[in-house]
């Protein structure tokens, strides 16, 4: 029986080859081909001729005669072309001193270790590396590294339990040469590099983590055209990391991000192009709470060409975003309105121009959300943008959304369309006006909105301006006018451009009350004149009636008497003269009087009395 004797051990092994020669290499090489030479280039089909389509005949005297079947005619006949073939030039080559070098080297390593954290622990790593070098000081290359190692801890080691990783880099360069002047001359080097990277760590029990993952990769490379003066480059990286956790340690079961970015250019005499992309994304999966899962994504690239002897570009660019969440509930009919699930996705393009300085640009934007609730109900937004900027930096902007409410029957239930017009000046003064429609089973309400700002530089307040339109079953309402079927409430608004009311159960305007109004204002006018008048007239009779009332003196039979008064009522004054008499019996008598007034009334009294009884 053998037994396992615990001891630290390590286990080491090298190797190296490093080789160095020197040589020479055809770099530059020519192998020119036997020319077709016709006045036709393709046969009936539509194909190339080519040497392979040649076939020759000889005549009487010996000549050889080369042709090219064109194809047939209605009789199954060749149609034939006589063609020439040119010899091609000799082959040539032009070669360059050059200096090999070959390096190959690999370690592997392995300890044991009872008594420290890492219990075990492997490593190998190579390298590859192959490296010509020309007597013009050009270089090609291919180089390559691997790297892995695997790690096993100690039961003292609370968190780790296992952990390997490997990676991996590779890189080249090409050198591409050309005969100039019978010279072989370096006229375009291409390179490129890579690296990969994968690293696992898998934890004890007891920890908020499980196994844990990352995975990484990068890349660049380039060209270079030494004879055209042109240059090419682009570089990239990618991470993906995954993350799994243990069970009942958190909400969380899984989560998964990836992500990478880019950029590439190219360079000329005449022109720039530049490139740029990006990406991330990211999964999470929950073993417990509301949530069951999310998800979120975002992609954009641009691209940039710009003309170096002008200095005007053109920008056009990408973008997209997406996001969902998918909650624990329960679903069904009967069931309520929670939120069962959420989603969403915007697209973004736009295009920037510039030219002798001054940019304008166009964005358009467009997405979308959507809500489904438990119950099987929902709710869908789409929305829209278009953004217009000229070169004085004035914008127009149009803005559209639609939501959409969708019971848990299927159906609508609900819709609600706006859309906003904003204009703004260069100055930064901005006008908005703002439609919308609100359409469901009570009515249809149409609102209008018109918001002013001022510049940003004269901070000047902003004037809204807003108006409605409510149309529902038995009314229809306007900005608080409401006309139902019990009549019209103007809610203290004015109700212009009414029609003159021609029926009696017609409803007048104000012009018809005024000229009513009027024409009564001037009866009652001319009413309360001739009132006045007789008023007056009648205090002026009662005037001139007190002024006449003279007491009759005391005189003989046969003699006369003459009298005058002043009588006053109500503001009113007259006068008045009188006469009076005694006939000779002595018992007659007669008086009279006259009375005048200022506004040329006159009055008068006669009267007689007779004395009875006595002597």
């Amino acid at each position: 029986m053998q037994e396992n004797i615990e001891v630290d051990r390590d286990l080491v092994r090298n190797d190296l080859r490093d080789e160095t020669t020197i040589g020479s290499e055809v770099v530059v090489s020519t192998n020119p081909q036997d020319q077709v030479v016709s006045g036709f280039t393709r046969k009936f089909d539509g194909s190339p001729i080519t040497l392979n389509d040649v076939d020759q005949w000889v005549d009487d005297n010996g000549n050889t005669h080369h042709y090219v079947v064109l194809g047939l005619d209605k009789n199954g006949q060749e149609i034939r072309t006589e063609v020439q073939i040119t010899d091609a030039a000799d082959p040539t080559s032009l070669s360059l001193n050059a200096t090999y070098n070959q390096l190959n080297t690999s370690n592997s390593t392995e300890s044991v270790r009872y008594n420290e954290d890492e219990f075990y622990k492997s490593t190998d790593s190579s390298v590859n590396s192959n490296t010509t070098t020309y007597e013009d000081g050009s270089v090609e290359y291919d180089k390559s590294t691997s790297d892995q190692a695997i790690t096993v801890y100690n039961e003292n080691v609370t968190d780790k339990e296992w952990e390997g990783s490997h990676s991996n880099t590779y890189a080249t360069q090409d050198v591409t040469f050309a005969d100039v002047g019978g010279v072989a001359t370096a006229a375009q080097i291409n390179t490129s590099a890579s690296s990969f990277a994968e690293k696992t760590t898998k934890y004890k029990a007891g920890q908020v983590l499980e196994e844990e993952t990352t995975r990484t990769f990068t890349n660049e490379g380039g060209e270079q055209d030494l004879l055209a003066n042109t240059t090419s480059a682009y570089q990239g990286n990618w991470e993906h990391n995954e993350k799994l956790y243990a069970e009942g340690a958190s909400d969380l079961k899984r989560v998964t991000t990836e992500s990478s970015a880019g950029t590439s250019s190219y360079t000329s005499a005449t022109q720039t192009v530049e490139s740029e992309q990006a990406s991330n994304n990211q999964e999470t999966i929950y073993q417990a709470g509301d949530i069951r899962r999310t998800e979120t994504g975002s992609e954009s690239q641009s691209t940039t060409t710009t003309d170096v002897a002008t200095g005007n570009s053109l920008t056009y660019a990408t973008q997209d975003k997406s996001a969902s969440t998918k909650f624990n509930t329960e679903t069904g009919l009967l069931a309520t309105q929670d939120v069962l699930s959420t989603k969403s996705r915007e697209s973004q393009e736009s295009l920037s121009t510039t030219e002798a300085g001054v940019t304008t640009s166009k964005t358009v934007v467009r997405g979308s959300e959507t809500e489904k609730r438990s119950d099987r109900s929902s709710t869908k937004t789409v929305y829209g943008s278009q953004t217009n900027v000229a070169g004085d930096g004035s914008q127009t902007v149009l803005a559209k959304s639609e939501i959409t409410v969708v019971d848990k029957f299927g159906i609508e239930e609900s819709n609600q369309l706006t859309q906003a017009n904003t204009n703004i000046t260069a100055a930064g003064a901005a006008t908005t006006t703002t439609q919308q429609r609100t359409d469901d089973v009570s009515g249809i309400k149409l609102e209008k909105t018109v918001t002013l700002e001022g510049a940003s530089t004269q901070r000047v307040a902003g004037t809204t301006q807003t108006s409605s339109t409510i149309i529902s079953a038995g009314e229809i309402s306007v900005d608080g006018v409401s006309i139902t079927a019990n009549g019209v409430n103007a809610n203290n608004t004015v109700v212009s451009n009414v029609a003159n009311g021609v029926a009696d159960s017609d409803a007048a305007n104000l012009g018809q009350v005024r000229s009513y109004y009027n024409d009564v204002s001037g009866r009652v006018n001319q009413l309360n004149t001739r009132v006045d008048d007789v008023e007056k007239t009648s205090y002026r009779g009662i005037a001139i009636a007190l002024a006449a009332q003279q007491q009759i003196p005391n005189i003989g039979a046969g003699q006369f008497a003459v009298f005058g008064g002043v009588g006053h009522y109500e503001g009113e004054s007259a006068g008045a003269l009188g006469l009076a008499s005694v006939f000779a019996d002595g018992r007659t008598s007669v008086s009279a009087a006259v009375g005048f007034a200022g506004g040329n009334e006159v009055g008068g009294r006669v009267g007689v009395s007779y004395v009875f009884g006595g002597k």
